[in-house]
């Protein structure tokens, strides 16, 4: 087996700019590369990340997928945006930190 990964850190000074992710597996000849952008709310806490990239082919264009941040008394709500095969966008809660799940 082999497989080869990269991830790639981009900083603008003390926040993360974007994330590059590259992965090939020989052995059932795949590849994946993604792109994360992030932007910061005024206080450097995350806003938004945008993600792009292709999985298993070239071909095989992941449509965009937006994660959206919100910070409510403390937890940390995360969204997740993307453009279903029915060619709708859906916005799904995807995490909830500890304290809203107790709630």
């Amino acid at each position: 087996m082999v497989l080869s990964q990269v991830d790639c850190i981009i900083y603008e000074g003390s926040v993360i700019e974007k994330i590059l992710f590259y992965t090939r597996d020989d052995d059932v000849d795949e590849e994946t590369f993604m792109v994360d952008r992030y932007s910061y709310n005024d206080n450097l806490t995350a806003h938004t990340i945008i993600r792009d990239g292709f999985f298993g082919e070239k071909i095989k264009i992941l449509s965009t997928r937006t994660f959206r941040f919100e910070y409510v008394n403390g937890d940390v709500l995360i969204y997740s945006k993307q453009l279903k095969k029915n060619l709708k966008v859906v916005e799904d809660l995807l995490y909830t930190s500890r304290k809203s799940k107790k709630n």
